[in-house]
């Protein structure tokens, strides 16, 4: 929960509870079951809306923290 004088710590085991919380969730609706963000989607369609909220509105959370915000891109060891 939100709060004033929240730590960027704070803030990321938040997220970090509530991705969890999605991912059991996730990992556990049928099929056929639907969520709805503007649109109605799947599992892993409403799991990708929740990574593009997240990079969509990173500065706005990192502002709220008082830390910086920077993109980095990284590739893995295959080059990905």
């Amino acid at each position: 929960m939100w709060r004033a004088g929240l730590t960027p710590e704070e803030g990321l085991a938040a997220h970090d509870a509530a991705a969890s919380l999605l991912a059991a969730v996730l990992r556990g609706v049928p099929p056929e079951a639907r969520g709805y963000h503007g649109q109605l989607t799947d599992a892993e369609g409403f799991a990708a809306m929740y990574c593009d909220e997240v990079l969509v509105h990173g500065y706005d959370i990192t502002l709220g923290l008082g830390v910086l915000y920077c993109l980095q891109a990284t590739t893995d060891k295959e080059g990905g």
